[in-house]
């Protein structure tokens, strides 16, 4: 069997265990940090590790946010829906190259009429769960927030390949595909082997995601 048939087989094969997830992370607040300041708060990006904005991960890139804008929801801050926020992303020509830096995301929360945005970078999603986050005051460009997370759901194992040799399943697999996703899936394959091009979450990822985000968050002041 050549090296493009086992990796094709590696993704296609899962393996089913039993356990507890277990998660962790922390959250740091600036010093001062007034919640009653904070009228209106966006999510405005989630990236993928350091790839940036992937344009085909959109639909687990908004899972993923819906589920950071749900914390701040359920603490009295209030948030901008999804749709709005990609329609001034499209205006903006935004929506498939992605934000580069703090004054992109300030930018569009000025636009969106917020006091704060919020930024989250995934590092891995696929038998672990890590990410960062931050939210930029949008008048003053500093960080009002800054936070990561680690999980890992010790249940079903979404893929058979460890993540340590996932990329070089990932080549095979993007050889496979070809053409710029292929680009994308081997390159990432490694630890974003839990993302699918154009597909949302599986259940497990998305449990094991949700409960590490609010971890982060889960020492963050209501709004007063």
């Amino acid at each position: 069997m050549n090296f493009r048939s086992l990796a094709l087989l590696g993704v296609l094969c899962a393996v089913a265990g039993t356990g507890c997830a277990s998660v962790s992370g922390t959250c740091t607040i600036k010093s001062g940090y007034d919640s009653s300041k904070i009228k209106k708060i966006a999510v405005v990006e989630v990236t993928f590790g350091n790839r940036g904005h992937i344009d085909e991960y959109s639909a687990a890139a908004n899972q993923l946010a819906d589920l950071i804008t749900m914390e701040f929801f359920k603490r009295g801050y209030d948030t901008v829906e999804r749709a709005q926020i990609d329609s001034v992303l499209k205006e903006q020509k935004f929506q498939h190259s992605g934000m580069t830096s703090d004054e992109d995301a300030v930018r569009i929360g000025k636009i969106l009429n917020c006091s704060a945005v919020v930024i989250a970078n995934v590092q891995e999603c696929g038998e672990k769960f890590a990410f960062t986050v931050k939210a930029v005051d949008t008048e003053t460009a500093s960080h009002l927030i800054m936070g990561n997370g680690k999980g890992d759901a010790h249940s079903k194992v979404t893929k058979l390949v460890s993540l340590a040799g996932g990329a070089a399943v990932g080549a095979g697999v993007g050889g496979a595909v070809g053409g710029r996703q292929g680009a994308i899936l081997g390159g990432l394959g490694g630890a974003f082997g839990g993302v699918v091009a154009g597909e949302m979450l599986s259940e497990d990822i998305y449990d094991i995601a949700q409960k590490t985000i609010a971890k982060v968050f889960e020492n963050l002041p209501s709004r007063t």
